[in-house]
């Protein structure tokens, strides 16, 4: 499936308290040379993240095939499959949770998707919206 989840390795908001944690991440698809960095050049309690991508090694996917996630079953398979509050006491364990939580969300998605074969370019233009544009033209 080849999704991968990404995120800087220092904190992107600052609480009050002294509680640093980081809320942005990306999910990506086909890109896994992705570098994450929260840039504190802000006074806010929240900094910007820059995520640099290289596409030299970029995979693109099969323009002959689509996946349609069923959303509602990749929910239920991630509930069901992934423990509650795990006991994290170092770094490696939070490495692991990270990759275990990579895995499973991949495996929902791909097992829960329906693939259809397409012999032609997908167009991310709703139908009806195609269909309006096309009697514009006509006119």
């Amino acid at each position: 499936m080849g999704i991968s989840i990404n995120a800087p390795t220092e904190p992107t908001r600052f609480d009050a308290h002294g509680v640093n944690t980081t809320l942005d991440i990306a999910l990506a698809k086909g890109l896994h040379a992705i570098a994450s960095t929260s840039i504190s050049e802000l006074t806010s309690d929240h900094n910007p993240v820059n995520f640099d991508i290289s596409l030299n090694y970029f995979s693109s996917p099969s323009l002959s095939t689509c996946s349609f996630p069923n959303w509602t079953n990749i929910q239920t398979v991630l509930t069901e499959s992934i423990p509650g509050n795990q006991a994290i006491s170092n770094e490696e364990d939070i490495e692991q949770s990270i990759i275990n939580l990579n895995s499973k969300i991949q495996e929902a998605i791909h097992t829960t998707s329906t693939y259809k074969a397409i012999n032609h370019p997908v167009s991310i233009i709703p139908r009806q919206l195609r269909e309006k544009i096309k009697q514009k033209i006509d006119l």
